[in-house]
């Protein structure tokens, strides 16, 4: 556009009016050359009509909101007119971008135009010219019945009636306005009592507002005095000493003149004869219940709290309790004091003190006191209601339910600050389990003086073979199960947290292997290179864990819970009339919380958000599972360092296994042969005197230094079924002493299957020594002259079938000693060692040192499932025994039906054997009896 004198006037008029710049002043000429510019060169986008009607939509709706009902119709209509009038671009059509930039400009440029007085006086002047000449009288009585007018035929009573006919007409229109003014009286007061006053408006209220504070003084007066309360009459107040009595119900005071409260049950309620002047009674019962909801849950805790503190939960007092309450403690103690700031702002004019606002900031401390007293109700409510509690089972629920709701709060839309807050609440009340836990893995003492703890020894003091397997228990196990031993095949059946199931068994394996360390007194070897607490390492790990990075030493992570004690003092010192003694007492007693508060454990928790969590507690038992993996590692292998070097615990098992299972024949040779030429001669055998001297005889040549824990008892018979020469042996008991540890591994239990096995073997000897010492002279040697000529065909038929039994017999108890040495001692005692070598602790060791014995006893057809099979061996055996005394005895002795009939019965035994043996190797239970079996089988054909 073209620059004119005229377009210059206009600018430097608008300058001067909106700066107040003269002409010949500098700025004025800075301006006018700024909008000249702008007018010629710039480039104005067009108008965006949809915007203006939103604009102009929203401001008619904040008209209605603020009441303004006469200034919104007028703008609307003002601005339908202003729209329809076609006087722009040359164009007779309505709505142009004219119009519309007209509009726009003028919305620019209003300032708060709800806030404005508005006067439509012209208007309603113009609308009264227009319609003064109408005829009011008519139109509002054309509905009425007037009086009828009395008609005479004189003139003069004519005149006298037009005169009282125009009196009665020019008074009736006043009588009618002073009735109609009347009722319009009337129907303003009862509006005036109705309406509600706009108190965004700043107008005052018309009704008297009472106070409170006299109210409550009057009430509690009439009270005292005995006198009989009438019929309480509803209270206004302001929702200024509403917001003040909530803060203060939130900050812990129980008298309140808006809220009812029940000390048993700490409850909070309403009273429903307080109104406030701009609501309804069902809208602000609405939002005073959510304010009496959280008040409750808050009373509730701080009640607990302070019974825990007063000792009135002696029963249930333990350290995972205590912790909780400290948690609980921190957050009320946030609570209060961010209902003393806020108290500060309203007061200071910095927030608008109304009950939604109010509400809306204590929306962050609603989820978190929500999710504590869910915990409280559900995890320390049953238990109060119980007698005689179990505190291990009270603080494993509340262990649990805490990390039920950190698992669902993480899976959830929850704020990270609360999601934060949380996780220190959980850490701090399973602080206690982790110190135990960490006690026990460092210095190998259990110290859990209120039994709380999951596990707890059973016997202190007991250095014997029960160490391992009876030294804990778990405390939330039933009495008659209370014997299980935790082990890796531990089925958790009982109420054990979730966060220590995964690491339950290696906390009692490394505990256990402390405390025989510290029996030892190799203490020193199984400590770690870091002298960190086992809570500090975790909450390391757990924080590495959500990718943070090493915990950083901030002085705003240490300075939560100083900051709420500072300000808690400040409020006490800046109160009137303070006492100098009761300041020095608040500081005492917050300088003995800061004391007792292990606030640097959990300094790397602080000031944390998190986000995107899918589980923490899945995290959290990983992070734990790390460390007692860690720890576990360092304690077992130095336990077994002490056990394989100081003890020679692998020496004493092989010397176990070479005397007991005789895998060393050699060493056992001399004693095992005088011993089996007595019991073939007939000899007395049985005196424990002669058989000790000649085992430690045996044993001093090759173990000089242990020969002497051996010795042999001759038990009493106590076989009551059917008694066979071979089953003398069974009364045989070899004893082994080992000192402590060693026994933990060798104890009664596994002397009595080795003893079992050693009888086995000693039988199964005594027959191949009967049957491979048989000699031809022995048969013949009793043979007379006189029988030798009388030897006839029959007699050289009998001496061939007894060779034959004899090589029968030979051969069938070579294949159960092959069978039994080879397949089952020697391949057994290979993968023992195997697995000896691979074990990572004590508990493997035993494991594996019992898996192997319980191999070999079922193996050798001892265990009772296998007793018609080991019924059958043992008659074999037998069959042995009594050829050799037929033998013995020779030919001049012996008949046909004797060996007959021990012919008969071998053969019955090996068919018996044969059976079992090929339905088992069928079944595929048993496959190394296949040996067996082939050696059986060929019995049978030569048979």
């Amino acid at each position: 556009m073209a620059q004119n004198s005229s377009n210059k006037k206009l600018i430097s008029e608008l300058i001067s009016q909106s700066t107040g710049f003269q002409t010949g002043e500098e700025n004025f000429q800075i301006c006018l050359k700024y909008a000249a510019s702008n007018l010629r060169f710039h480039r104005y986008l067009d108008v965006d009509r949809h915007k203006v009607k939103c604009l102009l939509n929203g401001l008619y709706e904040k008209f209605t909101i603020h009441s303004a009902q006469p200034a919104r119709e007028a703008l609307k209509k003002a601005v339908s007119a202003f729209l329809n009038k076609p006087e722009f671009e040359k164009k007779n059509a309505p709505e142009t971008d004219t119009h519309y930039s007209i509009l726009s400009f003028l919305l620019e440029m209003s300032s708060r135009p709800t806030s404005q007085h508005y006067s439509f006086e012209e208007e309603d002047a113009k609308e009264d010219d227009i319609n003064v000449n109408f005829d009011w009288y008519k139109y509002l009585t054309e509905d009425l019945d007037l009086l009828p007018t009395s008609f005479s035929d004189s003139s003069v009573d004519s005149e006298a009636s037009d005169i009282e006919e125009t009196i009665i007409a020019e008074a009736e229109p006043f009588v009618r306005e002073e009735e109609i003014s009347q009722q319009v009286e009337a129907n303003t007061a009862m509006l005036r009592e109705l309406l509600v006053d706009r108190y965004w408006a700043g107008e005052d209220n018309s009704l008297l507002l009472a106070d409170t504070d006299f109210a409550h003084d009057w009430n509690g007066h009439l009270r005292s005095l005995g006198v009989f309360e009438s019929f309480q009459q509803d209270t206004y107040m302001t929702e200024y000493q509403m917001v003040r009595e909530v803060i203060w119900m939130l900050s812990g005071a129980t008298e309140s003149f808006l809220f009812l409260y029940d000390e048993q049950q700490a409850v909070f309620s309403i009273k429903r004869c307080v109104n406030l002047t701009h609501t309804t009674k069902t809208s602000l019962a609405e939002v005073l219940i959510k304010f009496t909801r959280l008040a409750t849950k808050v009373s509730q805790l701080r009640q607990f709290v302070t019974r825990l503190l007063k000792g009135d939960l002696l029963s249930l007092e333990c350290q995972t309790y205590q912790a909780f309450s400290v948690a609980c403690t921190e957050i009320l103690t946030q609570l209060d004091v961010f209902s003393h700031q806020l108290s500060h702002r309203i007061q200071n004019g910095d927030m608008s003190g109304t009950l939604i606002s109010i509400l809306q900031e204590y929306n962050p401390y609603q989820q978190i006191i929500h999710i504590l007293h869910t915990i409280y109700t559900s995890a320390i409510c049953p238990n109060l209601a119980i007698a005689k509690p179990s505190v291990s089972t009270a603080a494993t629920q509340l262990l649990i339910t805490c990390n039920s709701l950190l698992n669902e709060a993480s899976l959830q839309a929850v704020d990270s600050n609360t999601l934060t807050t949380l996780t220190r609440v959980f850490v701090r009340t399973l602080a206690p389990y982790l110190h135990i836990i960490d006690e026990w893995l460092t210095n190998g003492n259990l110290n859990d003086p209120y039994l709380e703890f999951v596990i707890k020894k059973k016997n202190s003091k007991c250095l014997d073979e029960t160490f391992w397997d009876m030294a804990v228990e778990l405390t939330t196990c039933e009495p008659a199960e209370s014997t299980e031993r935790i082990t890796s095949s531990f089925s958790y059946n009982y109420s054990v947290p979730e966060l220590l199931k995964g690491t339950l068994t290696r906390i009692a394996i490394s505990g256990k292997s402390m405390e025989m360390l510290a029996q030892l007194g190799k203490v020193s070897f199984a400590v770690g290179e870091s002298n960190k607490s086992l809570l500090s390492a975790f909450v390391d790990k757990f924080c590495s864990g959500l990718n943070w990075g090493e915990p950083k030493e901030t002085p705003a992570a240490a300075e939560g819970v100083e900051k709420s004690a500072e300000l808690t003092l400040t409020a006490v010192s800046s109160a009137p009339d303070v006492s100098p003694l009761l300041h020095a007492n608040f500081r005492a007693l917050f300088e003995e919380g800061r004391s007792m508060t292990p606030v640097d454990e959990l300094r790397a928790l602080s000031g944390q958000n998190m986000y995107n969590m899918v589980n923490i507690g899945q995290l959290m038992s990983s992070s734990l599972e790390l460390l007692v993996e860690e720890r576990y590692n360092r304690v077992s292998q130095c336990l077994l360092h002490v056990l394989k070097d100081d003890c020679h615990i692998y020496y004493f098992l092989s010397l176990v296994r070479k005397v007991y299972l005789l895998e060393a024949g050699d060493i056992m040779y001399e004693f095992l042969w005088e011993l089996f030429d007595k019991i073939r001669l007939d000899e007395d055998w049985k005196d424990v005197l002669t058989l000790n001297v000649g085992l430690h005889e045996c044993l001093e040549k090759h173990f000089p230094k242990h020969f002497f824990r051996f010795s042999i008892s001759l038990a009493d018979d106590v076989r009551k079924s059917e008694f066979l020469p071979i089953h003398m042996l069974e009364k045989f008991h070899l004893h082994y002493e080992v000192d402590w540890p060693i026994d933990v591994i060798y104890n009664l239990a596994c002397e009595e299957q080795y003893n079992r096995i050693f009888q086995f073997l000693l039988q199964l000897k005594l027959a191949k020594h009967s049957i491979d010492n048989l000699k031809f002279d022995a048969l013949h040697k009793k043979l007379t002259d006189e029988s030798a000529a009388s030897y006839d065909t029959g007699d050289e038929l009998l001496e061939k079938s007894i060779y034959l039994l004899r090589m029968k017999i030979l051969h069938a108890v070579n294949s159960i000693h092959d069978y039994i040495m080879t397949t089952i001692l020697y391949h057994s005692s290979q993968q023992f060692e195997k697995n000896v070598e691979a074990a990572t602790d004590l508990e493997m060791i035993m494991m594996v040192h019992r898996n192997y014995l319980n191999q070999v006893f079922n193996r050798c057809f001892l265990h009772p499932k296998n007793a018609v099979l080991h019924g059958c061996l043992l008659k074999i055996l037998n069959t042995a025994l009594i050829f050799q005394k037929m033998w013995d005895s020779g030919l001049e002795t012996t008949t046909w039906t004797k060996v007959e009939e021990i012919s008969l019965s071998f053969t019955k035994c090996i068919q018996i054997l044969m059976s079992f043996i090929t339905s088992l190797i069928k079944t595929g239970s048993l496959p190394h009896l296949e040996s067996l079996a082939l050696a059986f089988r060929d019995t049978t054909a030569v048979s």
